[in-house]
């Protein structure tokens, strides 16, 4: 009898989050999708922050606005590395914080080492004034799911939340692909390999596509095997 009542709260669970998602894009275009806009940016941008860091480079200037546009402006590191970095960055991110919210016993320390990741990178990368607050607004948040994600609702968003940003990165890649007035990842990418921009979009898209779905394939599993 417990078994069928863990197993409807589990599938409740799933079709709320799912619910949200759907909703989210059908309030796409709406005030109350643009902060999913705003934290997807932040990640991408910082996402080419820490590679820069981590292939021996410096952060000349990081930049982001409330109309989502965003720069990063590197002394050295690895460019290949770092271009690559933005997109499957802010995926990863949106992926990790989506699968923590179920782990009971470390996702509160996995979301205040989130936190502090991202304050190192607001305090320390000559920022602009957008990008603090944003910044401070994304580490606010984290602290907040770091205690609070323990109650059902507030899980359920956290989880919503990061699914509707990892799906964001895929429209991300396709807006980038078709511009026209800026110098995109892809771009940046294709003139350093010598690959065309539109087949490294569509390898990102590919490769997001597939960590999505190996993602909630594992989160099925993993409910299933428990309903069990």
């Amino acid at each position: 009898m417990k078994s069928k009542s863990s197993a409807k709260n589990r599938s409740a669970e799933t079709a709320f989050v799912f619910s949200i998602v759907i909703l989210s894009f059908l309030l796409w275009n709406t005030f109350l999708v643009f902060p999913i806009k705003l934290f997807v940016v932040f990640l991408h941008e910082s996402s080419h922050a820490i590679t820069i860091l981590l292939t021996g480079g410096r952060i000349a200037e990081i930049s982001l606005g409330f109309d989502l546009g965003g720069k990063v402006t590197a002394l050295g590191g690895n460019e290949i590395a770092i271009a690559s970095s933005g997109y499957l960055g802010s995926l990863l991110f949106g992926l990790l914080i989506f699968i923590i919210s179920d782990l009971q016993k470390v996702r509160r320390y996995i979301f205040l080492v989130l936190a502090v990741t991202f304050f190192l990178i607001t305090v320390l990368a000559s920022p602009t004034l957008d990008f603090i607050l944003i910044g401070l607004i994304t580490i606010v948040m984290l602290v907040f799911f770091a205690f609070f994600v323990r109650i059902l609702f507030v899980k359920l968003i956290a989880k919503s939340f990061a699914l509707v940003s990892a799906i964001y990165v895929l429209i991300d890649i396709k807006e980038d692909m078709l511009a026209k007035e800026f110098a995109s990842d892809a771009q940046i990418l294709a003139g350093l390999i010598g690959v065309d921009q539109v087949i490294i979009s569509f390898v990102w898209i590919a490769v997001s596509i597939l960590l999505i779905w190996l993602t909630l394939k594992h989160s099925y599993r993993k409910e299933k095997t428990n309903h069990l």
